[in-house]
């Protein structure tokens, strides 16, 4: 089972090979595909010890094309095994892409993947296409036809898709998004048997006019814990979240809060951790082109409820298994430039407990080249961190701020404020460097902790 996600047998593919496997600026301990193209975490799924992640894919170019289901698994979410794709598209049944969608257990215990077929025949409607497997997920069998009855009425508009399944109220439920009469749905499903393989319509969700949100992508529902949930959309723009209580097919909305500041972080999924509670994946984009790969999921992040509103932290357990020798740690006051490590390099986590005197702040340049002065930069100014030349707001942050920093290359994850505010980030360089400095611009009293971080195991990179 330990095979590459696709045979390189042209001369492009083999370059685009060449090229990911040279770029010293591809993320090392976040999961990505030996090469090409990723986007959405798809179908995650958690049996007999294994975490499943299928993705979607493009095999052969590191450009959006026809989208393939890749397939992951892990132990730990932490090394993994690359598998063969799953699902190409169909040729015999009009369809190009195979597009996101979710998986859950029937009740015979054997998995079952859900996912929108896009048609070759662009007047035609996008359905949602269900899949049985076996138990090892390594056989594929697509069920004929349309799953949802929906998927033909007139109202909804043609490319209502991106379906995901949970469990709630002991059953088995099913939402994806839609655009109707000027509106962006999220409509939801029960399952009418354990086969999961037969649906009934239980109507809206929620919804809201698409003058206030364009499209419901991705729509995932997490349990937080306290009773509530977090209803998760990606809606063309930064992940926009809704915690709420849902109650016999319907979600009643008690907060907003936005899961990343920046879009980079796209299209989340949920999957059950090692310890049966939910962990958040998700997608980073925007990567630039001509490197022969594009995409890589964000760390794995646990979600807890916080009032009305979330916060956000890196899986419990995760950066420990990847840890590349002892911790180190540095306490003063800073009043001028100083360099806390000459070799820290660009694999870290980096925490910081930073106060500052009044209109002070800090420049954190994490694998400074000194020879070029390149780096990967993190600058403190009041209620606002600019990272990668971009300012974010930190909402209610004075002169008292604590940082966690996760840098993977050129992959920077912020989360400031306990997890509260949170930001991800990609930031070129012109070459590798190791310096971790901080540079104030007015005196601050700084509290550090920085460990470096090993490469994850890919099984089956090379073939």
């Amino acid at each position: 089972m330990s095979t590459h996600p696709q045979s390189a047998t042209q001369p492009q593919e083999i370059s685009d090979l060449v090229k990911a496997q040279a770029d010293w600026q591809r993320p090392v301990f976040h999961f990505r595909p030996p090469a090409f193209w990723l986007n959405d975490p798809n179908g995650t799924i958690t049996l007999d010890g294994w975490h499943h992640v299928f993705y979607q894919y493009c095999p052969g170019t590191e450009a959006e094309g026809p989208k393939h289901w890749g397939h992951t698994r892990s132990r730990d979410l932490v090394d993994w095994e690359h598998l063969d794709v799953a699902l190409a598209p169909e040729a015999s049944i009009g369809e190009q892409g195979v597009w996101s969608g979710g998986a859950a257990l029937a009740g015979d215990g054997t998995p079952v993947l859900v996912y929108t077929s896009f048609p070759h025949d662009r007047s035609t409607k996008f359905r949602q296409v269900a899949v049985t497997c076996d138990r090892g997920l390594t056989r594929f069998t697509r069920v004929p036809g349309s799953l949802l009855a929906c998927d033909d009425d007139p109202a909804i508009r043609r490319d209502a898709r991106d379906p995901f399944l949970f469990h709630a109220e002991g059953k088995t439920w099913m939402i994806h998004g839609c655009e109707r009469g000027g509106r962006s749905v999220v409509l939801i499903h029960e399952a009418v048997d354990g086969s999961l393989l037969r649906w009934k319509p239980r109507g809206d969700l929620i919804s809201w006019p698409c003058s206030f949100l364009p499209f419901p992508e991705c729509p995932n529902l997490m349990p937080l814990g306290d009773g509530r949930w977090l209803l998760m959309l990606s809606p063309f723009g930064p992940v926009e979240g809704f915690v709420g209580r849902f109650h016999d097919a319907r979600f009643t909305v008690e907060g907003e809060v936005r899961l990343d500041q920046h879009d980079c972080f796209y299209a989340t999924n949920v999957l059950d951790g090692t310890d049966g509670k939910p962990v958040l994946v998700c997608w980073v984009r925007h990567w630039p082109k001509g490197r022969g790969w594009n995409g890589c999921l964000a760390a794995p992040r646990r979600v807890h409820p916080e009032g009305n509103g979330i916060r956000q932290e890196i899986l419990p357990g995760w950066l420990d298994a990847l840890a590349d020798g002892e911790a180190r740690t540095w306490s003063g006051d800073l009043s001028g430039d100083r360099v806390l490590d000459a070799e820290a390099g660009d694999q870290l986590v980096l925490d910081l407990d930073l106060r500052r005197d009044p209109g002070a702040g800090v420049v954190v340049e994490i694998g400074r080249n000194p020879a070029d002065n390149g780096s990967m930069n993190v600058a403190w100014r009041g209620d606002r961190l600019i990272v990668a030349g971009q300012a974010h707001v930190v909402p209610g942050v004075g002169d008292h701020l604590a940082l966690r920093i996760l840098v993977d290359r050129s992959l920077i994850e912020i989360f400031a404020d306990g997890g509260r505010t949170v930001i991800t980030r990609i930031a070129q360089r012109p070459s590798r460097g190791g310096e971790l400095r901080l540079r104030p611009t007015g005196p601050c009293a700084v509290s550090a902790r920085w460990q470096r971080l090993r490469a994850a195991t890919f099984v089956g990179e090379d073939g």
